[in-house]
Parts: structure tokens; C-alpha cells; sequence
């Protein structure tokens, strides 16, 4: 019995560590906007989660998509090493060389716009100082996209978990430090910063160039970008929209903490995708359907059963913080965090096997499935947060997560599923 379930405990072991990184990752979002909250006000909160959904935008120009071209290359020339070695050196290049253009560009228009006017100085201070981590965010892309490239989970579920801990203890040390509530935007480049010092220690390469490479590299990029910004938008876009909306800031505090809750629970399912990303490459060259493969068959479990259950425990620990800790303030979010969850659940299928085109190299298909998933989330956000407020938000979020859903699906059985053999 004990060595049967060392045996599974060993077979499932990178998902162990990668869903192991994750509760870290959703717990200390959590703490990072309890803390925020507690410190600073639902205001600040607010300001500092409307900062972070501007980043999280133009990190993803800054890092253009080459994370995704590391991961599919490396691990189809898995056996080259010398090839291997080319595509992570050449991608940690251009991507360097391209972010620090985006952050110079990204600082002189939130000053031009914070001198005309048009965003608050609290906002633009946030903004500013969040922006300085983009060259950081964007190199530690890269080596993350490389670590999942050659299947190191383990590894990349400890850098990732490095980076969520090293968040709370910037905010930690900003908080002793009696820093104003616009200064918390500084844990990101911070954190940042930190976090590629510590993976270089392992992951350093020497740097040549190799021209066929790069192009190689930025080609598949920037036909990966739209995908990659509307997947890292869309979490976002209920945020923006009610900070475009002007939402009272105190309500977005409270949403933001909700949207904490969600997204770390839309990470299980991001695990799962990185899990199958390195095999749907060989799967798709072997002639082997997604629903055929080993992987399918592993991840059932998840999607169907073990993820549900989590989800449910997610939505029992906010009411349980509401009603015990936080207070009746934080109480108006539980419909909206229901609603987030539920829908995640109902298509986490999808949602798992979200870079199936891209890793097909099919980088455009993707991106066109998740612009229009984009704009259905936009319109809808902007008609129900207009005509119900808040909880318009999370219910134009679960729409979206359903048109994703349809589109994934009938595309693959349109344009794979008989190349594949499956049905």
C-alpha cells in the first residue's frame, strides 16, 4: 500500500508542486490586498489594483510574446542543446532590448497625461513606479518559458511561489517604513528585480546572437501577442472597466479582493495548461488528438472532480472571512465571487488547454479566439456594469468564460479533430 502511493505520489508529482505554488500564489494575493486594505484603506486598494491591471497589460508588449516562442522551440529541439541554448539566449536579448524601449515610452505618457490632467496624482505615482519592473517582468518571462520548455515543474513552481512571498515581504517592509499608500506599486519592481537575481544564479546563459533565430523568436511572438494580452487582459478588464466607469473607489477595493479570490483559483487550471503545453507540441506531430494523449487521460481527474471541490472551498473560505473578519463591507462581493467561480468550473476543460493552437503552430488562430473572448467581455462589462453595478462585472466575466469556451471547441473539431483521428 505505502509503496503504491509513493509510486502515485511520484507520477503525480509535478502537478503537486506546480498546484503547491499556486495555493502559495492565491494565498498571498489574498494577503496582499488584505494588508493593502487594512493599511492603507479601500481607496488606495483601489488605486493600487487599477495600477497593476494597467502593468499587466503592457508587460505583456514589453515581453511580446517571446516567453511563448522559448517554451514551443525548446521543447521541440529538446534534444539539441546547442539549438536550445540559441533560443534562450537570443529570446533573453530582444526581450531586454525591447522592454526597456516600452518602459521609457510607458513613463513619458503616464507623465503627459498626469500633467494634462487626465489620471490622478495618486494613480500616476502607482503607475510610474509599477512600470520600472517591466524590463524584470519581462526577462524572467523568458527564463520561465525556458524552465517550461525543458519540463523543469518543480523548479518552476518554486520560482513562481519566490515571487508571490517576495511580494508580501516588499509590502512588509514599505508598510514599516511609513511609506505612503501610492508607493505599494513598488513591490512589483521590486519583486521582480529579486526574483531574476536568484534565477540567473542557475539559469545564466552566455549571450550570442544568431539572426535566423531572433527572427525565428519575434515572428512567433508577435503573432502570439494579441493571444497573450487578451488571456492577461480579460482577468483585468472588469477592473478597468469600473475604474472607466468611475465605480466608487471603496466598491473597486472590494471587488479587487474578490477578483484576488478568483484568480488565484483560475491559476489551478493556468497549471494544468503548462503542464500540457511541452507535449500537445509533440502529441500534434505524432498525429496524436489532445483528447488521445496521456495527458488528457491525467488531467480528468482535475477538471472534473478535485478542481470543483476546490472551488467550492474557495467560495466557503471568503464567506467564512466575511462574516468573521473582515466585515459586513466585504460581504456585497460573495454573489460576484460565486458567479467567477462557478463559470471558471463549468469551463475549466477549455481553459486548461487554452495554448492547444499555439503550441499546434497555429499562434494566430489562438489569438483570434481570445481577442473575440476580449470583446465579449468588454461589451458586456460595459452594458450590465451600466445597467447593475458591480455585480454586472463578475456576471460579464462568466459570459466570457463560456464564448471562450464555444470558440475553442468548435474550432478545434472545425480545422484538428479529423487531422487528429479524434471525434
Amino acid at each position: 500500500m505505502l509503496k503504491k502511493l509513493r509510486e502515485l505520489i511520484e507520477a503525480q508529482a509535478d502537478y503537486i508542486w506546480n498546484y503547491i505554488s499556486v495555493v502559495i500564489l492565491a494565498a498571498c494575493g489574498f494577503a496582499l490586498n488584505v494588508i493593502i486594505a487594512y493599511a492603507y484603506g479601500e481607496e488606495v486598494l483601489g488605486t493600487f489594483n487599477q495600477a497593476y491591471a494597467w502593468y499587466t497589460v503592457i508587460s505583456q508588449i514589453a515581453v511580446l510574446g517571446i516567453h511563448n516562442a522559448v517554451t514551443k522551440y525548446v521543447a521541440e529541439y529538446i534534444d539539441e542543446k546547442e539549438l536550445v541554448g540559441n533560443y534562450y539566449s537570443v529570446s533573453v536579448i530582444s526581450v531586454t532590448v525591447i522592454s526597456i524601449v516600452i518602459t521609457v515610452l510607458t513613463e513619458l505618457v503616464i507623465y503627459a497625461l498626469n500633467n494634462k490632467g487626465m489620471i490622478s496624482n495618486p494613480l500616476a505615482i502607482s503607475m510610474l513606479l509599477i512600470m520600472l519592473g517591466l524590463p524584470f517582468f519581462s526577462i524572467n518571462k523568458v527564463i520561465l518559458g525556458y524552465i517550461n520548455g525543458i519540463s523543469e515543474f518543480k523548479a518552476y513552481a518554486i520560482y513562481q511561489s519566490l515571487r508571490y512571498i517576495l511580494l508580501l515581504v516588499m509590502l512588509g517592509i514599505i508598510i514599516i517604513c511609513d511609506w505612503g499608500g501610492e508607493y505599494t506599486a513598488l513591490v512589483f519592481p521590486i519583486e521582480e528585480m529579486v526574483l531574476l537575481l536568484v534565477m540567473l544564479i542557475k539559469y545564466s546563459v552566455p549571450l550570442k546572437y544568431d539572426r535566423e533565430v531572433n527572427k525565428n523568436v519575434l515572428t512567433f511572438g508577435v503573432k502570439s501577442l494579441p493571444s497573450n494580452m487578451v488571456s492577461q487582459i480579460t482577468p483585468k478588464v472588469d477592473i478597468l472597466s469600473l475604474s472607466l466607469m468611475q465605480i466608487d473607489a471603496g466598491l473597486i477595493g472590494v471587488y479587487s479582493l474578490v477578483t484576488s479570490f478568483s484568480d488565484g483559483f483560475y491559476q489551478l487550471y493556468i497549471v494544468l495548461r503548462k503542464k500540457v503545453n511541452p507535449s500537445l507540441s509533440y502529441n500534434y506531430s505524432k498525429n496524436i488528438g489532445y483528447n488521445e494523449g496521456k495527458d488528457w487521460k491525467s488531467i480528468k481527474m482535475y477538471v472534473y472532480a478535485l478542481l470543483p471541490i476546490g472551488g467550492a472551498c474557495v467560495i466557503a473560505v471568503y464567506i467564512f472571512l466575511c462574516k468573521f473578519i473582515l466585515g459586513d463591507a466585504y460581504s456585497g462581493g460573495i454573489p460576484s465571487i460565486c458567479i467567477l467561480i462557478i463559470c471558471a468550473i463549468l469551463n475549466g476543460k477549455w481553459i486548461a488547454y487554452g495554448n492547444m493552437f499555439s503550441q499546434y503552430g497555429y499562434p494566430s488562430i489562438e489569438s483570434i479566439i481570445n481577442v473575440v473572448t476580449l470583446l465579449v467581455n468588454v461589451l458586456f462589462n460595459i452594458a450590465l456594469i451600466w445597467k447593475i453595478g458591480v455585480i454586472g462585472a463578475a456576471i460579464a466575466t462568466g459570459i466570457s468564460y463560456f464564448a471562450y469556451s464555444i470558440l475553442m471547441s468548435v474550432t478545434y473539431r472545425k480545422r484538428f479533430a479529423n487531422k487528429r483521428g479524434t471525434k
